[in-house]
């Protein structure tokens, strides 16, 4: 069960926090109080997104031009004011509290006494209960402090356990040598006061906010609550055939080591309330968005009833199992006579060599397998165990089944030893069935068509022994394991090696939701872009190598044209015979007295046909690779034809010679052979229709197709493909 955990926010809204200031790497003018509060509305956000009931929060201002808080009437807490009580934070409550954290008109108001507040709030919520609990302090130290009656509050927030974090705008900080220059005499001493006083506290932090800030760019891991996954014993031997003597057993239990993050993602909703036609569009908030609800009925076609369709009840329905075209029916009792009846369990199956068993089968999720709690003889065992296998070098077999009636998983044991912990580590092995084995060519031979003789030497296409050095040397130069830092660390480690999507999309919800700006993007943070381009000192190292290699490869840069359909209208092309043109005549030649002779030429392996009408032209694409020439057949006509309406035309034409060849191989396929060819070549025709801006021909071409489908013309049923190209 994730922990309680009850903070209090102490902002200072002194009238200096609204002086402006050069913040951030691009020096940008900012105050105070919105820098410093760009780490609160970051620590809230995340609590926010958490979800989590148990994570509670509370805002207390000082130095306020109003007094709201439980000893108001007490002097020396005036101008002090709970802007939220602790609860649980919505984007609500957090935008309801951003209005209130403005500067004070005037400086009344005691740092302290709104830090007396804060232990009374988290005194009165969290009362003896076991709570996290934390004063965080946001101030710059420019306002009144009275600590007179310091050592009270210190042993207040001792006895309740109270974490206390002070974060010092501009604020000295001796071991970054970062020193504020000018520095106002009753700033000084407060920040010097503050210090002593975080140093009195048992769990406290005093950092300056820029150190704060900085963190802010860090993402912060989700760790994995320990939550118990399994509990029983890890048995070596079958215990139903072999003795009680020849059967080992350790009670473990098995809990969390790593999961795999995901990034948020995006839920359907419904404007609440339909906006008239015409009127300038909102954007969509809390207030306007509904949630949307699934509801799924069923149908069978009934020829009695009104609409022809009777609608079933969820109850009445039964599994089946496709067996080809058919279907199977298998009841409830056979059904479950058939299942696989399993028992929970961690049985040992055998040992393996740890370099036998492959990295890339170990990225799934992990689970830490340690001895019974409180029973130390199951504790030696499991650290027994774990430091056999880590002297032989091996690795465990078992199966493993979480609970009854679970399928049964493969996980390999792997031995963990560290000075906290001696313990088992298992992962998911996939079995024969989960693997995909492709046989790809080698890059380094040929084989010949009848597989009788492997070429190894290839002037065109296999490398040579000086091509091959190359690219090792290449390699050996771009090593990041050798490349260091500036202060000697190692330029790539796994912890600092971020997933950019999980984090920028957090990032951009959270700064979006804050902000109201839904407008503006942020940019990703630096971090999380780090990694995306090689290390600057390795491309420069590496240039010799890289340049040899294109030398030796012979690679030239190629700059591919942008396409641009042709805009003009030619006067006097009319007579441009259009079934010549993609028919591939050797050559097409038209003169006119207003423009000048104009000669188009296509080359083409075959002799070309007869000019003919469209409706009685054959097919010119090549049946077993349609998309390929259907692809260069429009590169062919975009560049001859001289205007929009001459290359539509013309491509009207290759499409409905397409769906003609579509046609054929769906109506001479058996079942759902042809489904898959006939798919990408519409995958292919739409892309090419989006990229010349013909999306009408495209989908005449395939309402053609469909009606005919549909009708039952192209032998019989064909709805499953009907629904596929209906998708795209």
């Amino acid at each position: 069960m994730a922990s309680k955990e009850a903070t209090v926010y102490v902002v200072d809204l002194h009238d200096s926090m609204s002086l402006n200031n050069a913040r951030g790497e691009d020096s940008k003018e900012m105050t105070d109080l919105n820098w410093g509060l760009q780490y609160i509305y970051s620590e809230i956000s995340n609590k926010i997104l958490s979800g989590r009931k148990t994570d509670v929060v509370g805002l207390v201002g000082v130095h306020t031009d109003t007094t709201q808080n439980m000893f108001e009437s007490e002097p020396g807490f005036e101008h002090i004011d709970i802007i939220s009580p602790i609860q649980q934070f919505n984007l609500d409550v957090l935008l309801e509290a951003k209005k209130q954290l403005v500067p004070n008109s005037d400086n009344k108001g005691d740092l302290i006494s709104a830090i007396v507040v804060a232990i009374q709030m988290i005194k009165l919520y969290t009362k003896a209960l076991k709570y996290k609990r934390n004063i965080v302090i946001l101030t710059n130290g420019r306002g009144n402090m009275d600590l007179e009656d310091s050592q009270g509050i210190v042993k207040q927030i001792n006895e309740n356990g109270i974490v206390v974090k002070i974060m010092g705008i501009d604020f000295d900080d001796e071991e970054a040598e970062v020193i504020e220059e000018d520095k106002p005499e009753e700033k000084r001493d407060n920040e010097q006061r503050l210090k002593d006083f975080a140093e009195l506290c048992e769990d406290s932090v005093f950092a300056t906010y820029k150190e704060a800030r900085d963190s802010l760019d860090i993402p912060k891991i989700k760790s994995v609550n320990p939550v118990r996954a399994f509990q029983g014993d890890l048995v070596l031997s079958d215990p139903e055939q072999q003795s009680h003597q020849r059967v080992m057993s350790i009670g473990i239990e098995v809990f969390p080591c790593t999961r795999r993050a995901t990034a948020m993602t995006a839920s359907s909703y419904a404007m609440n309330k339909l906006e008239p036609a015409g009127a300038p569009s909102s954007t969509p908030n809390a207030n306007n968005l509904q949630a949307v609800k699934w509801d799924r009925q069923y149908y069978v076609d009934d020829e009695t009833e009104i609409g022809g369709k009777k609608e079933l009840e969820r109850d009445i329905l039964e599994n089946g199992y496709r067996y080809g075209s058919e279907i199977v029916y298998i009841t409830k009792e056979e059904e479950d006579a058939i299942m696989f009846s399993t028992t929970a369990s961690l049985q040992l199956i055998g040992f393996v060599n740890k370099s036998t068993v492959p990295p890339y089968m170990l990225m799934g999720h992990t689970d830490f397998i340690i001895g019974q709690r409180g029973n130390n003889r199951d504790a030696v065992a499991i650290s027994a165990f774990a430091r056999a296998l880590f002297e032989v070098d091996n690795f465990a077999l078992a199966r493993y089944v979480s609970k009854d009636g679970k399928d049964p998983q493969l996980v390999v044991l792997m031995p963990y030893i560290k000075a906290e912990l001696e313990a088992l580590v298992f992962c998911q092995l996939p079995f024969a069935e989960d693997e995909r084995h492709f046989l790809l060519p080698s890059l380094t031979s040929l084989e010949t068509r009848s597989g009788d003789k492997t070429v190894t030497t290839h002037s065109r296409l296999l490398p040579t022994k000086e091509m091959l050095s190359a690219m090792d040397d290449y390699v050996d130069a771009m090593d990041l394991s050798k490349l260091n830092d500036e202060d000697g660390e190692p330029w790539l480690t796994m912890e600092d090696c971020f997933n950019p999507s999980i984090h920028h999309i957090k990032n951009v919800v959270k700064e979006c939701a804050v902000s109201q700006d839904y407008d503006k993007i942020p940019e990703p943070l630096p971090i999380l872009t780090r990694f995306s381009k090689p290390a600057e000192e390795l491309t420069e190292e590496a240039k010799p190598q890289l340049e040899l290699l294109k030398h030796l490869f012979e690679i030239k840069e190629q700059f591919k044209e942008a396409k641009k359909r042709k805009t003009e209208v030619t006067v006097g092309r009319t007579d441009l015979d259009l079934d010549a043109l993609l028919n591939g005549e050797p050559e097409i030649k038209s003169e006119s007295s207003q423009t000048p002779s104009v000669s188009v030429k296509i080359e083409s392996s075959s002799q070309a046909a007869p000019p003919s009408s469209q409706n009685t032209q054959q097919p010119s694409l090549d049946p077993e690779n349609i998309s390929p020439e259907l692809v260069r057949a429009l590169n062919k006509l975009d560049t001859k034809a001289n205007s929009d309406e001459e290359f539509k035309a013309g491509a009207t034409i290759l499409y409905q010679q397409t769906i003609t060849l579509l046609e054929q191989k769906i109506e001479s396929s058996k079942g759902n052979d042809a489904y898959n060819e006939v798919v990408g070549v519409l995958l292919t025709m739409h892309e090419q229709a989006d990229e010349m801006e013909i999306p009408d021909v495209f989908n005449a071409a395939k309402d053609q197709l469909v009606k005919k489908l549909e009708s039952g013309d192209l032998g019989g049923d064909r709805n499953v493909l009907v629904a596929q190209i209906d998708s795209l």
